[in-house]
């Protein structure tokens, strides 16, 4: 059954609409994952990363007490060893919180692990030296855990990069599919409308065309019928009515 003009021009209509909300939805999903992947880049490797520079900085500081309290027995950089101890464990539970593969757990159990075994030796230690201690005696057995600790601690500082830099390039890349997929979604919906468009008129253009040019022949005495031709109802339903006049 042959579709009304109304009905041609709202199928059109609802195509276009359904073409638009599909691709837009499917923008709308990545626009999403973008977002994601930016608040994760600001907001969980970034810090990650930066706990990784401050326990660089505390476990420096930290050492610098423990050489400072051996050298002159001081309370004070006795509890100032302590204080970077807890900062440092503070740090390090924050960054528990935030490891993303096993790269980066491996490594802050490296980290923990070596940290614990070297203010183990420190509190063993202080508490055991008396003022007569061998300095270099003891700075042998503290050599061992600086240099460990600090490259576990750089391996969280490059892995934490490496998820930041990887993350960014997914997010470019993702930028660059949306914008692609919006001027697809722009010219797809220009060409599909521009289609739907130029098919509903020609139908409806040639088929008034017929029915004016029978007209005109009706109107000189040539009473002849019109043949059956495909286009909207309504002008199918004029061509039976010109018909019908024609036959009386």
């Amino acid at each position: 059954m042959p579709l009304t003009i109304f009905k041609r021009l709202v199928l059109g209509n609802i195509a276009i609409l359904f073409l638009v909300m599909l691709l837009g939805g499917t923008v709308s999903y990545k626009l999403l994952e973008l977002q994601k992947l930016s608040r994760e880049i600001v907001s969980k490797n970034q810090e990650s990363l930066l706990i990784g520079e401050r326990l660089l900085d505390e476990f420096s500081l930290l050492i610098q007490m423990d050489e400072k309290y051996f050298v002159v027995k001081d309370q004070d950089y006795l509890n100032g060893f302590y204080n970077h101890k807890a900062q440092i464990e503070k740090e390090l539970s924050r960054y528990a919180d935030l490891i993303e593969n096993q790269q980066q757990k491996i490594s802050y159990d490296s980290v923990l692990e070596t940290f614990q075994n070297y203010t183990h030796w420190f509190q063993t230690t202080a508490d055991s030296t008396e003022m007569n201690f061998d300095y270099d005696l003891l700075a042998s057995e503290r050599a061992p855990f600086v240099p460990e600790i600090r490259n576990h601690i750089k391996n969280i500082i490059i892995q934490s990069r490496q998820i930041v830099n990887k993350k960014t390039e997914v997010s470019s890349s993702l930028t660059q599919q949306i914008f692609m997929m919006t001027v697809a979604t722009t010219l797809l919906t220009i060409m599909v409308g521009m289609f739907i468009t130029v098919l509903n008129t020609r139908s409806i253009v040639t088929s008034v065309d017929r029915i004016q040019h029978k007209t005109h022949k009706i109107a000189k005495g040539y009473f002849e019928e019109i043949k059956t031709f495909k286009g909207p109802k309504e002008l199918q339903d004029l061509s039976e009515n010109f018909n019908s006049m024609c036959r009386q």
